[in-house]
């Protein structure tokens, strides 16, 4: 009976220690700079739900991320600057593609954009029948300021070199027909 017992302790104890399959420790500052911080705990289930994003990020293989790549295009990083100091009239800076460059492997697009102060950018891209990239981004954060900021993204698109993959034609920001700019062919 002693032996039972002993085996299915084990047993349970295993189950236990075998349930948590990963850990994420988060620490911030909690009183600006003054060096006291609090520590999270984050426990993930399971390996396929350790998803956490912070920040201005890519969100990862989303619908529109898989259809990019059908075109043979892959989001690899995005890179958040503020284009100007502070608030700004919203009717200042209109959303633009400011650059274009690329590579045979390598698409980099700049773009400046007018949105809530307080908010970081969560980023992916897509790509419709008409070969047209969508730059898409959508903002969040923990408070909506009263105040509209000027912000720049660079995103840094990997281009695989496939036969037969569509021809890209143009670039927009997040649908918008205004901000559309034809690629230079090469």
């Amino acid at each position: 009976m002693k032996r039972l017992f002993l085996v299915c302790t084990a047993l349970c104890l295993s189950c236990i220690l075998h349930a948590q399959y990963d850990t994420l420790f988060l620490r911030y500052d909690i009183a600006s700079g003054a060096g006291e911080y609090k520590t999270d705990t984050v426990l993930f289930s399971s390996e396929m739900m350790r998803n956490y994003l912070v920040g201005t990020t890519i969100l990862p293989n989303t619908h529109r991320q898989m259809a990019a790549k059908g075109y043979g295009l892959d989001l690899r990083k995005v890179v958040y600057t503020e284009c100007e100091n502070g608030p700004v009239e919203p009717s200042s800076v209109r959303d633009r593609i400011t650059s274009v460059s690329y590579t045979d492997s390598l698409l980099v697009v700049d773009i400046v954009f007018m949105e809530n102060c307080c908010y970081d950018f969560l980023c992916e891209i897509d790509v419709d029948d008409a070969g047209v990239l969508d730059l898409v981004f959508t903002g969040y954060g923990q408070g909506y300021c009263g105040c509209t900021c000027c912000f720049g993204l660079t995103y840094y698109i990997e281009r695989w070199d496939l036969d037969d993959l569509p021809e890209l034609r143009s670039v927009r920001i997040n649908g918008d027909p205004k901000t559309l700019q034809a690629l230079a062919k090469k």
